[in-house]
């Protein structure tokens, strides 16, 4: 047996017990290889102390190894040093260290760093903003099939904004990462086939993908199922369902489901009318901003003083 393929046996064992959650056993058998200058050990070394699994957490010790790691050309330290560097835990905040330990672990082919690029070009992040360069490197995570980048992506082919529109494109590149789970990208392809744009129009379809968007927090797919299931779209009309919806996005400040709490509890039909929940809801919208709830309490005071 060659020596890497022992180290490969060794590094297999520590990662067994990784697995496990047995991070002192990992640990004894990773740290003695990682001293000797093994690259995948340095990596995980400076995750453990990064996440402190079986070690006390330092940012300090996690950058350490992630550089050891990193100058041997490994690409996920290089990436997760780029990182420390970016938010200044464990080294000095650094945009420009941090987009050039971005940049080597891209080049290899990291879906992850090349999101960072794309980032870093399109804030003018520790580089000179370039949109279009920007652009470029979203393009090369898109196709490791990166979730963000996916829908960021799919959003500016949408909008048409730095290429050209393209909404059938946009579609393929939201469902890309819908299916990995991007809350984003799954209210966005649900709006899609609402409109009819890239893709057919299919309430079905949409109230799917809203759903899948709402259950992971997204407050404006959690406002859109409220919309559907008060008028009934791909799926008979619920007053009481729409209510459970409107009230989680409610919560989140979303002013159009406050707006429309309100409106539910004025004229509501299935649900028990209540001037003072009706206004509570509306007060809260109006003060998000919302005109319309801002018209509606006048429209309601007015009414009040008349009688």
């Amino acid at each position: 047996m060659d020596h890497d393929d022992f180290d490969e046996r060794r590094y297999q064992k520590g990662f067994l017990a990784y697995s496990r959650c047995d991070f002192e056993a990992a640990l004894a058998v990773w740290k003695p290889m990682a001293e000797q200058g093994h690259a995948g050990t340095q990596y995980m070394l400076g995750f453990m102390y990064d996440n402190g699994q079986g070690v006390q957490c330092s940012y300090q010790k996690a950058a350490d190894w992630y550089r050891l790691a990193a100058e041997q050309d490994d690409i996920l330290a290089q990436n997760s040093l780029g990182s420390m560097y970016e938010s200044g835990e464990g080294v000095p905040e650094n945009p420009s260290r941090a987009v050039e330990w971005y940049l080597k672990s891209a080049k290899q082919g990291y879906g992850r760093a090349q999101h960072s690029m794309g980032y870093a070009y399109w804030e003018g992040f520790g580089v000179l903003k370039d949109r279009k360069a920007a652009v470029v490197w979203w393009e090369a995570a898109a196709k490791k099939r990166w979730p963000e980048s996916l829908t960021i992506l799919g959003y500016l082919y949408e909008k048409g904004q730095f290429v050209a529109q393209d909404y059938e494109k946009a579609a393929g590149l939201y469902l890309k990462s819908a299916q990995q789970g991007d809350a984003g990208a799954q209210m966005r392809l649900a709006t899609l086939h609402v409109t009819g744009k890239g893709v057919p129009k299919d309430p079905s379809k949409a109230r799917y993908w809203y759903r899948k968007s709402a259950l992971a927090g997204n407050k404006v797919a959690q406002f859109f199922m409220g919309q559907m299931c008060e008028l009934g779209v791909g799926a008979p009309c619920d007053q009481m369902k729409a209510v459970k919806w409107y009230l989680m996005a409610a919560e989140k400040n979303c002013s159009f489901s406050q707006y429309a709490l309100g409106m539910l509890y004025l004229h509501g039909a299935s649900l028990k009318k209540d001037l003072v929940i009706a206004k509570h809801w509306l007060r809260l919208a109006a003060g998000n901003g919302n005109h319309k709830a801002i018209v509606k309490l006048k429209s309601i005071n007015k009414v009040c003083k008349k009688f």
